[in-house]
């Protein structure tokens, strides 16, 4: 999912500056995600909305959208987030947040 949202984007593994990570760090698959993560975009700096807001459950994946937005408008370096879903069911999605004017 990783893979093919950043694709579809047209946002080279460069252009990436953060992931805004779905799956709260106890959560189911997190460990999974983190592992995927980190292999697809090694050296990318990895939030979890849960360690800063608390765990959000079905909500989490606009929370993380939320934080990325944040973080876009606060961080000094410009760049694309990707905010990653993984749900207990297993199913996986991810979604490309660009800041408008920061590319």
């Amino acid at each position: 999912a990783v893979t093919r949202a950043r694709r579809r984007a047209g946002v080279g593994i460069g252009d990436v500056r953060t992931v805004v990570r779905g799956t709260p760090g106890e959560g189911y698959f997190a460990g999974q995600e983190a592992m995927v993560v980190a292999s697809l975009l090694p050296g990318v700096a990895v939030i979890d909305p849960a360690a800063l807001i608390g765990d959000t459950y079905g909500a989490s994946a606009a929370f993380g959208v939320a934080v990325a937005i944040v973080d876009a408008a606060t961080g000094d370096r410009p760049g694309v987030s990707l905010v990653t879903s993984v749900d207990q069911d297993g199913q996986v999605a991810c979604a490309v947040v660009r800041p408008m004017g920061r590319l």
